[in-house]
């Protein structure tokens, strides 16, 4: 019994300090990706992170704003939203990587999930497999399944 306080305490000070919670990609569970154990996270030195590409969000169906990065990390590649983000909710929201620079058809060769939105507002980051050749992608798009509505896309430029 002793030994959950301090645990619980451990895993908070990880996601305090990593400050986002990761979606991945293959899944589509979210999780926080620990990096180092709970007794270095604090003192531990940030790794570089490479902004490969970015974009603003422009508004379609709902309003959407906010920047998109993608970045590298310690070898793996993210798609970053700022705490600028905003949409509105839907039923079934994915966000994805997507061929075309303004989106208007969602055949599977077209596009890449990186999972459903985690959350409406606010910083969020999705793991993109390793195997995704980002260069080949030109948008990011906050799509709802459901319906076929894109909430918004933000094109990408290096």
């Amino acid at each position: 019994m002793k030994f959950q306080t301090p645990l619980l305490m451990a895993l908070v000070s990880v996601v305090t300090v990593n400050g986002v919670v990761l979606s991945d990609a293959a899944s589509h569970y979210t999780h926080a990706e620990v990096v180092s154990s709970p007794s270095t996270a604090a003192s531990a030195a940030p790794s570089a992170v490479e902004v490969l590409a970015s974009g603003n969000f422009v508004d379609s169906e709902h309003p959407t704003k906010g920047l998109a990065e993608i970045v590298t990390q310690n070898g793996k590649k993210y798609l970053r939203l700022n705490k600028a983000f905003r949409s509105d909710e839907g039923p079934d929201v994915f966000v994805l990587l997507h061929r075309e620079d303004s989106p208007k058809k969602y055949k599977k060769s077209d596009y890449v999930s990186l999972g459903r939105l985690q959350k409406t507002r606010g910083k969020q980051l999705y793991r993109i497999p390793q195997q995704v050749d980002i260069t080949e992608f030109k948008s990011v798009v906050i799509w709802c399944r459901q319906f076929n509505a894109t909430f918004g896309y933000a094109p990408l430029s290096s």
